[in-house]
C-alpha cells in the first residue's frame, strides 16, 4: 500500500510526496490526494515519486491525468527527484518513457 504526504516546501509551494507501492486498491485514495494537492497549489505543485517502488498502469494514468488537469488549470507539476528503479522498470514495460515524464513533469530545478 502506498502513502501520500502533502506539505509546504521551503519555498512555500505545495509538495506531494508519494512512497511505497500503489496498486488498484489505492487508486481512489491516490486520485483524491493528487486532486487535493493540485487544488491547494497556486501555481506549481511539486511532486516527489522517487520513493514509489511499485506501480501499475492506473498509477501512471492518474499521474499523467494530474499533469493534464494542471495545464487546464493554468498550473504546472514539477518533478522532485527521479524515478525509483522499480517504478522506472514498470513504466518501461508499459511503454512509458523518460521523455513522456519529462514532457509532463518538468524537473523542479527548471521551474
Amino acid at each position: 500500500m502506498g502513502s501520500t504526504r502533502q506539505h509546504l516546501d521551503a519555498d512555500g509551494r505545495v509538495a506531494l510526496e508519494l512512497s511505497g507501492g500503489f496498486g488498484l486498491a489505492d487508486s481512489e485514495e491516490l486520485k483524491q490526494a493528487l486532486s487535493g494537492a493540485l487544488d491547494a497549489s497556486t501555481g506549481v505543485l511539486v511532486l516527489d515519486i522517487s520513493q514509489v517502488d511499485a506501480a501499475n498502469l492506473t498509477f501512471f494514468q492518474l499521474l499523467f491525468g494530474l499533469a493534464a488537469q494542471a495545464r487546464l488549470d493554468g498550473k504546472a507539476v514539477a518533478r522532485r527527484g527521479g524515478l525509483h528503479p522499480a517504478c522506472s522498470g514498470a513504466a518501461a514495460e508499459m511503454g512509458i518513457t523518460q521523455q513522456d515524464f519529462d514532457q509532463a513533469f518538468a524537473p523542479e530545478e527548471t521551474r
